[in-house]
């Protein structure tokens, strides 16, 4: 079971830096425990009205023997602006690199399965007919490879004959 507690927040000083795009904000909150970062993130998204996602909590700072928090927080102009400026964990990375990936088998397999319609009725036929003069190619290669095998095992015991 969860227990939310109330956070009381206040905003002591909000500023705002063009350069970057952003506002950084400066908040105490006051409750029995130290919030983390999504309550924060929601918290301070709903004071100002701004999408969550453009809320940045950089620090949660406790202060000892207290219920009170320093906290720092950016809250950006536009997601442009975030992903210019903020750097992704090694989480966030190796989760958006998965998502691409399967993306792009998705577009592969998508790709083939409309190459695969598109292609007339002949032309199975035709690949059939090549399978089938591959496969006969294939048990002459085997055959020329397993007597060189045969003839290194010979090679081999003829040494060890000779060292002997």
């Amino acid at each position: 079971m969860l227990l939310k507690f109330k956070m009381e927040l206040k905003i002591e000083k909000k500023d705002h830096k063009q350069l970057v795009e952003r506002m950084e904000i400066e908040a105490k909150s006051t409750s029995k425990t130290t919030p983390n970062n999504i309550e924060v993130q929601e918290a301070i998204a709903s004071e100002l009205k701004k999408d969550k996602e453009l809320v940045v909590v950089k620090h949660i700072y406790p202060e000892f023997g207290s219920d009170q928090q320093k906290i720092i927080v950016y809250v950006y102009d536009s997601i442009d602006a975030k992903k210019k400026f903020e750097k992704l964990g090694k989480k966030a990375l190796e989760k958006i690199k998965k998502a691409e990936a399967a993306a792009a088998e998705a577009k592969a397999a998508e790709e083939k399965a409309t190459k695969e319609a598109e292609k007339p009725a002949e032309a199975p036929a035709e690949e059939k007919k090549e399978n089938k003069e591959e496969k006969a190619e294939e048990p002459e290669k085997e055959k020329k490879e397993e007597p060189k095998a045969e003839e290194k095992k010979e090679e081999k015991k003829e040494e060890v004959k000779e060292e002997k």
